[in-house]
């Protein structure tokens, strides 16, 4: 794929004619999609939220959808369940 083709990509994706690439991401295009590389991609534009709170999980999502960004909401439902025995991490491992 050449740049120019995946900027049409991008324009055609988030509406807008004017979008660029932020730096960093074209070039990890490259290596993923030309050149087939194994990448660990980090994107700074995003974020994340750790809620357990039932009262903070609205606010959570108001502030995900309201900020234009790529957003991750991890909602502790019940901090007792055994994750490990639902194929995840137990609740001691987990670090953030």
């Amino acid at each position: 794929m050449e740049r120019i083709e995946a900027e049409r990509l991008l324009k055609t994706a988030v509406n807008d004619p004017n979008a660029v690439f932020h730096p960093g991401q074209w070039e990890s295009i490259d290596a993923l999609v030309n050149q087939r590389r194994k990448l660990l991609v980090v994107q700074r534009t995003g974020w994340g939220k750790r809620v357990t709170d039932p009262d903070q999980i609205r606010p959570a999502l108001e502030r995900a959808f309201g900020s234009g960004k790529a957003a991750l909401l991890d909602v502790v439902i019940d901090p007792d369940v055994a994750y490990a025995a639902m194929g995840g991490r137990s609740r001691q491992s987990r670090q953030y």
